[in-house]
């Protein structure tokens, strides 16, 4: 695999179906996905009789890794804002009403 290939797989993937912003396990799966079928495409007939699953794939080291999609996936969020799911702007607001809370807390304490 090649990072820069990956990379822009995922920020494609991210561009173009918003629900795998907040979803790595989505992501994963459809990387996943694409990956298993490059395999599947590329092995003779004879080979795919074998019946390989993912976790066979997965565990031959023939599938990107999920810390490795999930951090590039983290990477291309802080360098495309744009590109961070509704679940960052719920945080973000919820960031905000916990701070003027726990200063109302704080001035009521003293």
């Amino acid at each position: 695999m090649k990072i820069g290939t990956k990379k822009q797989e995922i920020y494609n993937l991210l561009v173009n179906d918003a629900k795998l912003r907040d979803n790595d396990n989505m992501l994963i799966a459809e990387i996943w996905r694409q990956e298993v079928a490059e395999i599947d495409e590329a092995k003779p007939k004879s080979i795919l009789s074998n019946n390989l699953g993912v976790l066979d794939y997965l565990g031959g080291g023939d599938l990107t890794s999920p810390e490795s999609i999930t951090r590039c996936r983290r990477k291309i969020q802080q360098e495309n804002p744009s590109l961070r799911g509704r679940k960052y702007i719920l945080r973000l607001q919820q960031q905000t009403e916990v701070k003027t809370e726990i200063k109302n807390w704080n001035n009521e304490q003293n």
